[in-house]
């Protein structure tokens, strides 16, 4: 799993160096300059960044989506690593039906969903606010945080939580203080998948967040 995060990590770096670049480029450029992206020019135009910044807001949206990516990745965390503690750990009859049932939803695109969701959160008041499209991005990324922690905490020998209980350690005591510490290769694998998702999510955030002073980067 270390492995595995050191090469998410390689590749996150890799894709955002090249969006990066692109986005250098592309900003250099007036707006009839149909040029290749790849292509630099040294003659920048620098009214783009003056319209971005006015016209646009993008310093608002960009604030708007640290917000958003720091809520959404803190909440999969904590809930996708709670969850599957118990999963992982008791291999009941119920919870491998929940574990097939959480590996079901993977496969389901989020945009499927998109107009029963909608009129949810019209009906609760969720629509152009942070704590609605942080709990749709949250559920959305849960899944395959799920799927990962339960595959890490079950390499982890299960003696670790017997030696909790014969000190007298309660289950929620067991799993914040001795297996929650043991957890930081694959929180850092789902830290960089999250973030990374929920930072260029840009369906969802569109039609979810109409208000343009409360859009993120990506729509606005």
């Amino acid at each position: 799993m270390a492995g595995t995060s050191c090469m998410s990590g390689a590749v996150s770096g890799r894709n955002a160096a090249s969006m990066a670049q692109r986005a250098i480029c592309a900003s250099s450029k007036p707006s009839d300059d149909l040029s290749s992206s790849l292509f630099l020019r040294f003659d920048f135009e620098w009214s783009n960044f003056a319209t971005a910044i006015t016209d646009g807001g993008i310093l608002k949206a960009i604030v708007n989506s640290v917000i958003i990516t720091v809520c959404s990745t803190v909440i999969t965390c904590l809930v996708g690593a709670a969850a599957a503690y118990p999963l992982a750990r008791r291999q009941t009859r119920g919870n491998k039906l929940v574990s097939a049932g959480i590996l079901a939803i993977m496969m389901i695109p989020p945009l499927s969903i998109l107009v029963p969701l909608y009129s949810f959160l019209v009906q609760i008041g969720g629509v152009n606010s942070y704590w609605g499209i942080v709990l749709v991005l949250s559920t959305t990324n849960l899944p395959l945080a799920i799927f990962l922690y339960m595959a890490f905490i079950r390499a982890i020998p299960a003696s670790i939580d017997e030696a909790g209980m014969v000190d007298g350690a309660s289950k929620p005591k067991i799993f914040f203080t001795l297996i929650l510490p043991l957890l930081k290769p694959v929180t850092a694998t789902v830290v960089i998948m999250t973030s990374v998702g929920v930072w260029n999510e840009y369906a969802l955030s569109n039609y979810l967040i109409t208000d343009a002073s409360m859009q993120p980067i990506a729509p606005r």
